[in-house]
């Protein structure tokens, strides 16, 4: 294996048509559950509802999804507890547990505290993924050789991706702060406030451009029925009897740079859109405002450090670590998708009205005095 790639150069070319086929059945086969039209090929009707705001789901106060988030696959398990929030588990084959947003954005902001899923083959993601495959995000592999290790990508209509590899210390046992910021201009990464990837519009061969919808969740790459080379690239076979295999995440924070009633494709090229009734990119000030807001109040613990992100996106002063591997990259386009608690344990240095240990099954009612105290939002101008 060459230092800081997921499998062997000589078979980057073999894997990177691979992967993108991979790509293309995903999302074909979620077009199909979820009946998304693509606007690159067809007239769709309007069903990109723009967040047009900001918002802030606390899964660690308030034990349910919606209004900002559904159940995107169902096929796993989704259980809350007051200690880790969201626990998304991948329990057999043909699982792949998964939630998604009720909104676009058009440019914009996530933050996410979450813990990744331990076991071989298993691929933890969060991404951006819009109706004409763009696509955004971040991989990160469940075997033991993999746990310092997290892969950015990022997707034009499917292709033209540069996959890169990079530090995160511990990524499963550890809660770290995952941030991507998507501006008209550049796309950037940070983990727990350092940046260590940025995408340049005017340098790229490509960059997203189209409404994105946020999802989150868990899949086997190792499972038996993938090709070989997705099982290569995932770490290994996946043993489901080591199951189950579980990600946890505390919050998530969601800003949109647009706004409008609607965010509507003008033609085919998946590059011309308008916001119906509001404005593309003019909430970036205010939006960025909400955010850092709902930022601080957000990480109260000790064990997460109080940042705010960095908006030089030039910026190279990182710990010895983060120099020695930030963008270890793997030289292929059109790359994959295939789609104990140590000092990082995030601690609440609040009040929190459940105190007590629960653990919901998602679909379990239960009385909650305010269903809107943790998962702020701010009225949309």
């Amino acid at each position: 294996m060459e230092a800081g790639l997921f499998f062997p150069a000589r078979y980057l070319s073999l894997f990177s048509l691979l992967f993108v086929n991979i790509l293309n059945f995903i999302f074909f086969a979620y077009s199909l559950e979820h009946q998304i039209c693509d606007p690159t090929f067809e007239s769709c009707p309007d069903t990109n509802v723009p967040l047009g705001t900001t918002v802030l789901n606390d899964f660690t106060k308030i034990p349910i999804l919606e209004p900002n988030f559904s159940i995107w696959s169902p096929r796993g398990s989704f259980t809350f507890s007051s200690q880790d929030g969201l626990k998304i588990s991948l329990h057999k084959q043909k699982d792949n547990p998964s939630i998604r947003s009720n909104f676009y954005i058009m440019y914009g902001k996530i933050e996410v505290i979450l813990k990744t899923a331990i076991g071989q083959g298993i691929v933890s993601c969060l991404m951006f993924l819009s109706d004409s495959k763009d696509e955004i995000d971040l991989e990160w592999l469940g075997g033991s050789n993999f746990r310092d290790q997290i892969q950015s990508n990022f997707f034009i209509q499917g292709k033209n991706s540069i996959g890169l590899n990079h530090f995160a210390d511990n990524h499963s046992n550890i809660y770290h702060n995952y941030t991507l910021d998507w501006t008209e201009d550049v796309l950037t990464w940070y983990i727990d406030g350092k940046e260590f990837r940025s995408l340049y519009k005017s340098i790229s061969n490509g960059y997203p451009q189209s409404p994105m919808a946020v999802l989150l969740g868990l899949w086997a790459g190792g499972d038996p029925d993938n090709p070989q080379g997705t099982i290569n690239w995932a770490g290994g076979l996946t043993d489901y009897n080591q199951g189950p295999f579980s990600m946890f995440i505390k919050n998530i924070i969601v800003t949109d740079y647009s706004s409008g009633s609607i965010y509507r494709y003008s033609d085919n090229t998946g590059k011309n859109i308008k916001a119906i009734n509001g404005n593309i990119y003019r909430r970036y000030e205010k939006a960025n405002d909400e955010f850092n807001e709902l930022h601080l109040v957000n990480l109260s613990s000790k064990n997460i450090t109080k940042y705010l992100p960095s908006e030089d996106s030039d910026n190279k002063n990182l710990d010895s670590n983060y120099h020695q591997n930030i963008d270890k990259e793997i030289n292929q386009k059109d790359s994959h998708d295939g789609d104990g608690d140590g000092d990082g344990e995030y601690d609440d240095e609040y009040d929190n009205e459940y105190d007590d240990e629960y653990d919901v099954e998602y679909d379990d009612e239960a009385e909650y005095e305010d269903n809107t105290l943790d998962q702020m939002y701010f009225t949309a101008n």
